[in-house]
């Protein structure tokens, strides 16, 4: 509860610039597809054009998500503004891009078998329960909402797990730039774990 209030009194305005980016990025690719169902029949280099625009702002969307993501990991650690932290994110990531593709195709693996067995056990449940029960008539369909209702619902709290390795992996990359190897506060474990992915570098940026 104190780190919610904290973020709420002190950080704010920087979920809210974030926010922002992302929903006037939105607004624009409504404009573009709107503009494009316009001028469809009439024009078809003026059509493809929008359409290239299109794919060109939802690719920058994707974009600011992902800067957005790891902006919010240097607010929650160092307090600074979006912009600030935003760029000091940037250069993490650029700065050692090999440890963070390595530890995002892990992440996103075990984000993908989390899923699978949350799924795959609540689905399992419901079939066992209405099996068992003399009033259940249709199986098929129940199962089929709760199934989809139940990935759903393990793809949010399993986004609050990417979000704690990403935040994990800047913190010691963010250690291991600021501080001697026999003054890192991180355990023997993960340093040789991460350092193994590809060795470590310092943030050009910082």
């Amino acid at each position: 509860m104190r780190a919610f209030f904290r973020t709420i009194f002190y950080n704010l305005g920087s979920l809210a610039v974030g926010s922002f980016l992302l929903a006037l990025v939105e607004l624009i690719r409504i404009i573009l597809a709107y503009v494009h169902e316009k001028i469809k029949g009439k024009s078809q280099a003026l059509a493809c054009l929008v359409k290239c625009l299109s794919c060109c702002m939802a690719c920058f969307q994707r974009f600011i998500e992902f800067l957005n993501k790891h902006a919010y990991i240097m607010i929650a650690i160092y307090g600074y503004n979006f912009c600030t932290s935003a760029r000091r994110g940037f250069g993490v990531i650029v700065s050692n891009p090999i440890q963070l593709a390595t530890i995002h195709g892990i992440t996103e693996f075990c984000m993908f078998l989390g899923k699978l067995w949350i799924t795959s056990l609540t689905t399992g449940g419901a079939f066992l329960y209405l099996r068992a029960s003399s009033e259940a008539r249709l199986w098929f369909l129940p199962l089929i909402i709760i199934a989809i209702a139940s990935f759903l619902i393990a793809s949010c709290f399993m986004l609050i797990y990417d979000m704690t390795v990403s935040a994990l992996l800047f913190c010691f990359l963010e250690d291991s730039q600021r501080n001697k190897s026999e003054d890192r506060h991180m355990s023997k474990s993960l340093e040789a774990f991460v350092s193994d992915s590809g060795g470590i570098s310092c943030c050009c940026c910082c």
